[in-house]
């Protein structure tokens, strides 16, 4: 009879599987003990009295992290988990106004959470909304599948297409780099970081920490390369190490929203932090929508940033015609802006952030040059309403300074016509010039829920 010894199987059973939840659970999903290596580096370097209500949880975190991979159906991490029209906060759609909108109400719902349980002293359970939270910021710098998801993603099975070889039809790329975070050289460190500011309140931390997983997002595709390539070469050291950047971007921004809740929570804000938050340039952000292919010479690039493109595809300075303090026709070279063709880009502005949005628009003085003549229009759009247009440039015209309000928030779109069509003339060089937005000033308290 072996009954007797059945309680003790099943003892080690449950060990085994709740080692798996802890350690494992995302191998299926994203990181896999990756979760903890990179929180654990985002506490590290939070400052001692932030680290000191979260002595106590530090261990804690080591399962809050993995909360959202145990699932609803868990009883012990469905309390701490976020639902955002009708599905877990985790994954997130490849159609970029909708990955905007849901990344945006479950982040600011999980910050609220976290900042509400913070001010009613009671950390430990901020700790666990947090180290939930932690975990979904995590997966979007995961290069596989998450990395792939959100604003202008792609399915994970175009890695198979371009990197996995044929002979290796078992180990499809996503598989064969799946688990590269529990190598021993996988180590995350963040010495020497200190973390920063997202925003006095939460509507604006939320905003900033979107466009910040946005570029962690680019940032873990263009891992992708170098991982797959080495380790089908068989260099599982050399794809560990490229692995390694995109965890080290993702824990400096997990620690970043540690610390902006701590700050809100406590109403703790450094003035120097404040002042750096006083504009956002626009070309830091990627726009909600924008053309794949456009006239030349931008054709399959259609946004140039901090640039113009000339006819043989090479970058030129920004340059407008503008009147200078003594009211004379001077030319000036911008340093920051879109360069572009013809075209419709935009983005959306979340209401109770900033306050206005500003640029220089015009023609480039030198490429509107070219023998078919310059005949362009610039158009801003905002909530759906003409906000400026700039009337027919030809060459010669002054570029026009642009200040727009925009504290109600909503999609605020370019456009840039050209005649005899979209795609006819190349001397319609458009310029967006020193684009940025001017943030409100307030804070946490003079934001409702």
């Amino acid at each position: 009879m072996t009954y007797p010894e059945r309680p003790v199987v099943c003892c080690h059973m449950v060990v085994i599987i709740f080692a798996g939840i802890l350690f494992g659970a995302s191998l299926s999903y994203g990181w896999s003990s990756g979760h903890v290596k990179i929180t654990q580096a985002a506490l590290g370097v939070l400052p001692d009295w932030q680290r000191s209500h979260w002595q106590a949880s530090e261990e804690g975190f080591k399962k809050y992290c993995i909360y959202v991979d145990m699932g609803l159906s868990n009883v012990e991490a469905k309390p701490y988990l976020v639902v955002v029209k009708g599905k877990l906060f985790h994954y997130f759609p490849r159609e970029n106004r909708e990955d905007y909108v849901i990344f945006s109400e479950g982040a600011e719902r999980c910050m609220r959470l976290i900042v509400e349980k913070m001010r009613e002293g009671d950390y430990a359970e901020a700790a666990r909304f947090a180290g939930a939270f932690a975990h979904v910021i995590e997966d979007l710098g995961q290069p596989q599948c998450h990395a792939l998801e959100g604003i202008n993603g792609l399915p994970w099975t175009v890695l198979d297409e371009i990197f996995t070889p044929e002979d290796q039809s078992w180990n499809r790329a996503p598989q064969s780099i799946i688990s590269l975070d529990d190598d021993a050289r996988f180590v995350v460190r963040l010495e020497g970081y200190c973390p920063q500011l997202l925003g006095t309140h939460i509507k604006e931390a939320v905003f900033r920490l979107y466009q910040r997983c946005c570029r962690i997002r680019q940032a873990a595709r263009k891992a992708l390369p170098a991982m797959l390539t080495r380790i089908y070469a068989g260099d599982v050291g050399g794809a560990v190490e490229a692995n390694i950047p995109p965890a080290v971007d993702d824990a400096k921004l997990v620690a970043d929203m540690f610390y902006t809740c701590f700050a809100l929570a406590s109403g703790r804000f450094e003035a120097s932090e404040v002042k750096a938050l006083e504009a956002m340039d626009l070309t830091s952000l990627i726009p909600i929508t924008a053309p794949s292919l456009i006239n030349r010479p931008y054709r399959f690039s259609p946004l140039a940033y901090g640039c113009s493109v000339n006819m043989k595809r090479e970058p030129v300075p920004l340059k407008v015609w503008l009147q200078d303090s003594g009211n004379q026709k001077k030319e000036f070279v911008l340093t920051k802006g879109i360069g572009t063709g013809c075209c419709r880009f935009s983005y959306e502005i979340p209401a109770g952030v900033f306050h206005e949005f500003r640029c220089t628009a015009g023609l480039h003085s030198e490429l509107c040059l070219l023998p078919s003549g310059a005949n362009l229009r610039l158009v801003i759009k905002f909530r759906g309403k003409e906000v400026f247009n700039s009337g027919i440039l030809q060459a010669g015209a002054l570029a026009q300074k642009v200040a727009i309000p925009v504290t109600n928030g909503g999609t605020l779109e370019f456009i840039s016509e050209g005649r005899p069509g979209m795609v006819d003339n190349d001397a319609n060089q458009a310029v967006w010039g020193e684009p940025v937005l001017a943030r409100l000033n307030i804070t946490e308290n003079a934001v409702t829920k």
